[in-house]
């Protein structure tokens, strides 16, 4: 099994909405910003619209080529695994190039409406600003990455109050042949060939197993310990609420951003969702 951190596979950013009211506020600031004119003098002028609607075009157009170079870096080199490379790259096609393509185009709108940009108070105040908002949004998806990974790697890695990853202590093809629950006041064994899955319920936030005879027993163990007991060849940890026996699993089903939906017998009373990072890693499992 990869682990997060060593996976070349992409982040799904998903932020399109974001882009565009980022184009817009930053549109706005530069339109508005340096002038003699109070904000509201400007808003009842028609320049001030027509200097924004320029300015919302190319930020747009900078915007997108900022996306669109974080994703291909990302594809080709990791933040975890090639951090040196990427670092120079990003800086130089998520920044410089950007804020090149950006003095570019201004410079063409003011050759168009008969201005030398250099003449005008563009290079001293709207350029600064909009190469510091150029580096905000490098850095948004810089955080937006570490997020997506601390995430990925915090479901991966299923940890032990200690802080030490859980590592079954049996081998492939070896497990436990049954687990103790408890009902009422008896506790006796449950063939482990019996389990459909082991869950967490969100209600009482205790841990129960539930056999392909629909019976649920309560569990005194965690789905840390729980996991360490099974083999790893009929058991797999499909998130942080759930443990299924591959005989339980009927389907999957594909969703957005690279997740998946699983479809298990008995029925569960909850979607089942497997992270992107992990459907590989169970589509594998599964696969057999």
């Amino acid at each position: 099994m990869t682990h997060p951190l060593n996976s070349s596979n992409p982040v799904a950013y998903n932020d399109r909405k974001v882009r565009i009211i980022v184009s817009m506020i930053a549109a706005f600031l530069v339109s508005s910003y340096g002038g003699n004119q109070t904000i509201f003098k400007l808003l009842l002028t028609i320049g001030f619209y027509i200097e924004f609607l320029v300015s919302f075009i190319f930020t747009i157009l900078i915007v997108e080529t900022i996306a669109f170079v974080t994703r291909r870096l990302d594809r080709n080199y990791d933040w975890n695994i090639k951090p040196l490379p990427r670092a120079l790259l990003q800086v130089l096609f998520g920044i410089l190039l950007p804020s090149i393509i950006e003095f570019l185009l201004a410079a063409l709108y003011f050759a168009l409406s008969g201005y030398n940009i250099l003449k005008t108070t563009f290079v001293d105040y709207a350029f600064p600003l909009i190469v510091m908002m150029i580096i905000l949004f490098n850095a948004y998806y810089f955080i937006f990455y570490i997020i997506v990974k601390w995430k990925d790697v915090k479901e991966y890695a299923v940890q032990n109050e200690d802080g030490s990853v859980v590592v079954s202590q049996f081998a492939e093809g070896e497990s436990k042949e049954t687990i103790l629950v408890n009902k009422g006041i008896k506790t006796f064994p449950v063939p482990i060939s019996q389990v459909a899955y082991f869950f967490r319920n969100q209600e009482d936030e205790s841990n129960y197993l539930r056999t392909f005879e629909r019976e649920d027993f309560f569990l005194n163990l965690s789905l840390e310990d729980i996991q360490m007991l099974l083999d790893e060849k009929n058991f797999f940890r499909v998130n942080r609420q759930m443990i299924v026996n591959y005989a339980a699993c009927k389907h999957y089903e594909l969703m957005e951003y690279g997740k998946l939906r699983l479809e298990v017998m008995p029925d569960f009373d909850r979607p089942i969702v497997i992270s992107q990072i992990k459907a590989k890693i169970y589509k594998d499992w599964y696969d057999r």
